[in-house]
């Protein structure tokens, strides 16, 4: 579960004050602006007018920011997010198909789970008609 965003290698769950010390900020409008305890909440990062969109979780018992939450999940595509990322495989927003395809297996499923669970996953979806990557989930509860 390590990913690059705009360069930078995270590995989720990731503290979202992280990303902040990257360049990264909270887009107020369309993030939670704190998460009960024990709860999951939205946040929406920005930088550079460009935009990813996660999920966070709260690990007290109180309620706290999301600046004081871990991002749990972080997904963009080729519509809102113009930042490099990248997941295992050098897989990246706007990767031809064909290059997707010889970096997995002929059986390819466009989520990729860790485990039985399925609660942690790295979905890529590919748009059929562009015939390039155009959206990359990660999610690690």
């Amino acid at each position: 579960f390590v990913v690059s965003y705009d360069g930078t290698l995270y590995q989720l769950p990731v503290p979202t004050a992280e990303l902040l010390k990257h360049g990264w900020e909270i887009n107020d409008k369309e993030s939670d602006e704190a998460v009960k305890g024990l709860q999951y909440g939205y946040v929406t990062l920005e930088k550079n007018g460009e935009r990813l969109f996660g999920n966070v979780r709260n690990d007290s018992e109180e309620a706290v920011t999301v600046e004081n939450c871990f991002i749990t999940a972080l997904y963009g595509d080729m519509d809102t997010t113009k930042v490099p990322i990248a997941v295992a495989g050098g897989i990246t927003l706007g990767t031809p198909e064909e290059t997707f395809l010889a970096a997995v297996s002929e059986d390819y499923e466009k989520t990729f789970y860790a485990d039985e669970t399925k609660e942690n996953y790295t979905e890529i979806t590919v748009d059929r008609a562009l015939h390039l990557v155009r959206g990359i989930k990660v999610v690690k509860q």
